[in-house]
């Protein structure tokens, strides 16, 4: 099935899973999914990502604190700088610094490593965002050639 798109390429829509070639690199694979998409009733038949693989994010509980413009602005920019949102960074650095002090209080216990306070989630955000900010370049590249 066919579906036309006004301005743009007619969109072929994938009814089999087994109608999606093997992809030899990303650019290949944009430029397949450029033009075609998977029907709903494939969609439909998948199953979401199990806990297995996207774990769920742990409950968390609103809290207010005030702290100096100078120092937000700051957390902000570090924030920007490393494509997270600044309160993720926030509640990580928090994390970090506790645990600094949790194992400094314990007697011959050695420093704590910032690998021990990577949160898996923003690594995984952050994938992500690395991913897509690939593909919509190589659309862009794509489009320029």
């Amino acid at each position: 099935m066919t579906i036309m798109r006004e301005g743009t390429e007619p969109l072929h829509v994938i009814n089999d899973l087994a109608d999606i070639p093997a992809f030899h690199d990303e650019a290949e694979e944009a430029a397949f999914w450029r033009v075609h998409r998977l029907s709903d009733a494939l969609l439909a038949q998948m199953q979401p990502l199990g806990d297995d693989v996207a774990p769920r994010a742990r409950a968390t509980k609103s809290v207010t604190l005030r702290i100096d413009p100078g120092l937000l602005a700051r957390i902000q920019a570090l924030a920007q700088q490393r494509r997270v949102p600044y309160q993720r960074l926030l509640k990580q650095l928090l994390e970090e610094r506790l645990q600094e002090v949790e194992v400094g209080d314990q007697p011959g216990a050695p420093a704590a490593t910032s690998a021990a306070a990577v949160d898996p989630e923003a690594v995984r955000q952050t994938a992500r965002s690395i991913a897509r900010l690939a593909r919509e370049l190589e659309t862009a590249v794509a489009s320029l050639t």
